[in-house]
């Protein structure tokens, strides 16, 4: 560890992705490095009520997240874990939010939007004071852990434009991690019950909305990462992370990686996010596979929609065309 990094702007990783892409596994597999800190979602739970640390103890009796409480408000900020105050989709409301954050072409006119929404008065104040939590919450982190690295999982669009255009004075890098289309569409049938179309086409709307917010943002490292990837070659991708991250390596091969992952202490991690990537067996953690339910769960005709709406985006990240039969 650098003994001046106090010294060094604040850096601060960030995923910008669809849901159901592993994202919450990612923060736990950066959060292991001795140089990274991450408590996954930093824009705070969902719920309030009955969420539970990836430590196994409710968040409101996890040592860490009590520490983060008081580091906060040690700092002049008033924050408990039912009341973070970090989202920064600072509109709500349905319509509005579209009206805010939903993209416009050309570039310049969607930037002058942005400006112009800024500069309201409201809209100006509330978004310094959630980008000022934010900040201090990332200072907390490194502060009570002594890592270097924040890495947050909160992937929700808004929030990476906010980073990527209001948050001054870090080194945001962001990176773009990708799953492929039928994954996420069975996970959104399933756990959101959408159509399959629907689903197909918030993967396209979201991955698009990433791509033109990046490809406008030079100033801004980015790393792209296919969830598949990340799991077929675990050590390879998570060397490689480090790297963009500007930490040393810590893996010899895949194998060196699955034993320190078994090896990992549960309880030394603390992470928000998604519940079933969080959940371990006991003693053993789960053991990380390629999750391909899809194959089985989506209908022929299912896959095969998702497939003719999709085709040119996956083929654009490198993945295989599928040949259907419906």
């Amino acid at each position: 560890m650098n003994p001046d990094h106090e010294r060094d702007p604040l850096r601060w990783i960030v995923i910008a992705s669809s849901p159901y892409s592993g994202s919450t596994l990612l923060a736990l597999l950066m959060d292991m490095h001795p140089e990274i800190t991450s408590i996954g979602e930093m824009d705070g739970p969902e719920a309030h009520d009955k969420v539970r640390c990836s430590c196994g103890q409710w968040l409101t009796d996890c040592p860490h997240f009590r520490a983060i409480t008081a580091h906060m408000n040690a700092n002049g900020f008033d924050f408990d874990l039912t009341r973070w105050n970090t989202n920064l989709a600072v509109v709500q409301n349905r319509v509005l939010h579209r009206l805010a954050y939903g993209l416009l072409k050309p570039y310049a006119l969607h930037q002058a939007r942005h400006r112009l929404v800024n500069a309201l008065p409201p809209y100006r104040r509330l978004l310094r004071h959630k980008l000022n939590r934010n900040r201090a919450l990332a200072t907390a982190l490194l502060d009570i852990t002594g890592k270097r690295v924040v890495f947050d999982s909160s992937k929700e669009y808004p929030r990476l434009r906010h980073l990527i255009h209001d948050l001054h004075g870090v080194d945001l890098r962001v990176v773009h991690l990708v799953r492929d289309v039928f994954g996420f569409a069975n996970s959104s049938i399933k756990y959101k019950h959408v159509s399959a179309e629907r689903a197909a086409r918030a993967w396209i709307k979201r991955n698009r909305a990433i791509q033109y917010e990046l490809a406008h943002a030079p100033h801004v490292h980015t790393y792209f990462l296919r969830y598949e990837d990340l799991i077929s070659h675990p050590a390879d991708t998570m060397n490689a992370l480090a790297r963009f991250a500007a930490v040393t390596p810590t893996y010899d091969d895949d194998a060196h990686f699955h034993t320190l992952y078994s090896q990992y202490p549960p309880e030394q991690q603390h992470i928000m996010g998604n519940n079933r990537a969080r959940k371990r067996s006991t003693p053993e953690r789960r053991p990380i596979v390629l999750d391909e339910k899809w194959r089985t769960e989506l209908t022929p005709q299912q896959i095969a929609q998702i497939n003719a709406i999709t085709g040119t985006l996956r083929a654009d990240f490198g993945y295989a065309p599928l040949i259907t039969d419906a």
